[in-house]
């Protein structure tokens, strides 16, 4: 992928130290799935109440994103600044995160507040932010024609 993680992670001097988190981060898949195939929590937050699938969305992991979904991770799990993973990944423009996780069930459905922030990263020149929001626009409209949840509308 060519594009640029927004969040930094500090020198790991020791790959074998490096926390799940930032292997997460740094797209680590296979470490990743040896985490969650030895049992650990797919829902497990940081230290500043950041899951596993929030930094993915944050960091243009797709195929980690699918992986942690596959492990049970909670798609619609907000963060405490009450963001989900897709409205995440849609304020950083990361448009194939957000195709993985309203593939999987991600409810498309935007408060005002989550709206507006979305917003703010088109008005900021978030590259692909204005794409990630017309998807998810497109997946509550056809969700509200079906009058289904979007695992009904995936299950087709």
């Amino acid at each position: 992928n060519s594009k640029v993680s927004f969040i930094f992670v500090p020198f790991v001097k020791n790959l074998m130290a490096a926390t799940i988190y930032e292997r997460v981060i740094l797209g680590h898949y296979g470490r990743v799935k040896d985490y969650l195939d030895n049992g650990g929590d797919p829902n497990a937050p940081d230290n500043r109440g950041q899951t596993l699938l929030l930094l993915a969305a944050m960091n243009n992991q797709p195929d980690i994103c699918g992986l942690l979904v596959d492990y049970k991770a909670n798609l619609n799990l907000a963060a405490p600044r009450g963001f989900t993973p897709v409205i995440t990944a849609a304020y950083f423009g990361d448009l194939e995160c957000v195709r993985v996780l309203l593939s999987r069930g991600a409810n498309p459905k935007m408060t005002e507040k989550e709206r507006n922030h979305v917003k703010c990263a088109i008005k900021w020149n978030h590259e692909g932010s204005d794409k990630c929001l017309e998807l998810m626009d497109r997946y509550e409209l056809r969700n509200k024609k079906a009058k289904k949840t979007p695992m009904e509308i995936n299950e087709k």
